[in-house]
């Protein structure tokens, strides 16, 4: 005679991640920026965001293909089915960005740092159905511009410009994935997409006789989109066991209205004769297709090669931008990525370190004169270091990620912009449910 007895999660880290996780939806931005962070942010939705762990981010943004029961895949859903029976995972990651900007004008060093993304992942039904939650970036803004202009030919009244901008927008996501005929795994996501972005000039003149003006537009998204993905993995029988993983993702092109607001004030240097208006209204556009395909081939405890290609169909969209003189172009995405572990059973801690490389490229959604459509180009490499929390019966994982990406415009624009990105997340695994027999 047996008993089965359910096993109670270790509960100050339960506690600890679920109380982080909490926090992180309550806050109203997840990534804090600076001002002076990316120029080319100022069109558009900002600079998008690749919402991808720290741990594959380091491997060039791979995902699409990718099944690690130990990693929260934030590019396929179809990979939550592929979670630990037993695990309930939780990851949080943040990022330090320094960028060197270079233009006709100019050059400038930049700094921009802050929350990137907060998810868990655990199983509904053993190892074959599997939910996850989370918030993941969509796109950011963030800089400060400041010109000089003089009010006529050889007039001593300048007018002094600034431009700033700020804000994130964010992707609340409610994923659930099943796995189907041993081999074959679907899931499905449904995301929030909310946040906003603000671009302010200022306009102020070294004259008394002259008003100061303030105009500030502003762009907030309240809408809901989804996305599906599908991923095969093969066996390959051999004596590693090694097996290959086929993945796919496909996001349809969705209605939103994002809320426009204009607000001016053409003498706000005097509060008691101020000149304000303020226009709102909603703008009928959609959210692009997207489509992508990866693969990776795994040998268990060793090494991991993934590749990624995506496309998104920008150029379709409706342009609410092109009184800005800017274009919506169709982008493509790829990405290769290793993982090298060199002894999973070594008593040595170096040797149980995961290494990590990758390439990646991309292409800007948008496309305005004189810079054109900018490209971008990227190596990075990282290591997965595993660690113990609060005595936790598994280890969770440090995963460390330093990016480099070079962003330049089209030949004769001369901007060129480069970013040193040391990114940090936290991957913390608990067993959760496990059953243990008393005989």
């Amino acid at each position: 005679m047996h008993t089965h007895l359910k096993k109670t999660p270790n509960l100050l880290a339960t506690i600890f991640s679920v109380s982080f996780f909490v926090l992180a939806l309550a806050t109203p931005g997840l990534k804090a920026q600076d001002m002076q962070s990316n120029p080319l942010s100022r069109m558009g939705y900002g600079t998008l965001e690749q919402p991808i762990s720290t741990a594959w981010r380091s491997m060039g943004g791979v995902g699409v293909g990718m099944n690690d029961a130990k990693v929260i895949n934030l590019k396929n859903p179809a990979a939550y089915a592929g979670t630990d029976s037993l695990s309930f995972l939780m990851e949080v990651g943040v990022s330090v960005n320094m960028g060197h900007f270079k233009e006709s004008e100019g050059n400038r060093t930049t700094f921009l740092g802050g929350l990137d993304y907060i998810a868990m992942q655990f199983p509904l039904y053993r190892d074959q159905i599997g939910l996850s939650l989370g918030v993941k970036p969509l796109s950011s803004s963030g800089y400060g511009l400041v010109t000089t202009t003089p009010v006529g030919e050889g007039s001593r009244t300048v007018m002094l410009q600034s431009f700033t901008g700020k804000g994130v927008l964010q992707k609340a996501y409610l994923g659930l994935a099943g796995r189907l005929f041993e081999r074959f795994y679907i899931g499905a996501n449904v995301n929030y997409l909310f946040g906003h972005l603000t671009h302010t000039v200022a306009t102020t003149p070294n004259a008394t006789f002259m008003s100061q003006m303030i105009f500030t537009h502003s762009i907030r998204l309240d809408d809901v989109s989804a996305d599906i993905g599908l991923q095969y993995r093969q066996p390959l029988h051999n004596e590693s066991q090694d097996f290959m993983v086929f993945g796919a993702t496909y996001a349809p092109s969705m209605p939103i209205k994002p809320t426009f607001t204009l607000a001016s004030n053409e003498n706000a240097g005097d509060p008691l004769r101020p000149n304000a208006e303020t226009k709102t209204e909603k703008v009928n556009t959609r959210t692009p297709h997207k489509a992508a395909l990866g693969f990776s081939w795994t040998r268990p405890n060793k090494y991991v090669f993934g590749a990624d290609v995506a496309y998104s169909a920008w150029g379709k969209v409706p342009n609410i931008f092109d009184a800005d003189g800017v274009s919506l172009v169709d982008t493509f995405n790829a990405a290769v990525g290793f993982e090298y572990l060199p002894n999973a059973y070594s008593r040595k801690y170096g040797e149980v370190i995961k290494y990590r490389f990758g390439l990646s490229y991309a292409g800007s959604y948008l496309s305005f004169p004189p810079v054109g459509q900018t490209q971008t180009l990227g190596a990075s490499f990282g290591m997965g270091l595993p660690v113990n929390f609060f005595g936790a019966d598994r280890p969770s994982m440090l995963n460390l990620s330093l990016n480099y990406d070079r962003t330049f415009g089209e030949k004769g624009s001369g901007v060129s912009m480069d970013v040193l990105r040391l990114s940090l997340g936290i991957a913390f695994n608990e067993t959760w449910f496990r059953e243990l027999k008393i005989y």
